[in-house]
């Protein structure tokens, strides 16, 4: 499945808690187009997102981010702010099942 480019890798599933993660959050950030490429471009600025997805619709950037506290949550919204309009929602739980292909 490798060979024929089924599979594109292999990622490792973090246990965030266990670095003093204990927040996650989806942020939906609404942008314009030129805006984008300058936030795409800043990316490494944000060490606390590990998910930036481009979509269709009014929020057009998905956000995946981990902070240790509320205190870094809100200093995070604050610096995107510079980019565009932030919608923030912390995350209580997780109950995705990571198997996508279920033969």
């Amino acid at each position: 499945m490798e060979e024929s480019g089924l599979i594109n890798g292999y990622c490792t599933q973090l246990n965030l808690s266990k670095f003093d993660y204990h927040i996650q959050a989806n942020i939906a950030l609404k942008i314009d187009s030129h805006g984008f490429k300058v936030f795409v471009s800043k990316l490494n600025e944000f060490p606390e997102i590990f998910d930036c997805m481009k979509v269709t619709g009014e929020y057009c950037v998905f956000l995946k981010a981990a902070v240790k506290n509320n205190s870094q949550l809100e200093d995070l919204i604050d610096r995107l702010t510079i980019y565009g309009h932030p919608n923030t929602s912390i995350i209580l739980s997780d109950h995705t099942d990571k198997t996508f292909f279920k033969p």
